[in-house]
């Protein structure tokens, strides 16, 4: 019985209102504490995320981005 990580899902989204290093470590912060791992391209307008869905959806993530103020598309 191997101990083997569960394949995360990866989504990139784009996300239009960020605008500084500030909103980009708002986003990945926040998503830190939902057990998602985020990156930011501020030029792209994208986020790029990994998480288990099985413990959160695409949906609450796009939530906790739109939240935050910015408009996840």
């Amino acid at each position: 019985m191997g101990l083997f990580k569960k394949d995360l899902t990866t989504v990139l989204l784009n996300v239009e209102g960020m605008k500084c290093v500030h909103c980009e470590k708002r986003v990945v912060d926040t998503l830190k504490n939902s057990k998602v791992k985020a990156e930011v391209n501020l030029q792209e307008k994208t986020v790029s995320v990994k998480f288990d869905s099985e413990k959160i959806t695409l949906d609450e993530i796009k939530s906790i981005i739109n939240e935050l103020g910015f408009e996840c598309k």
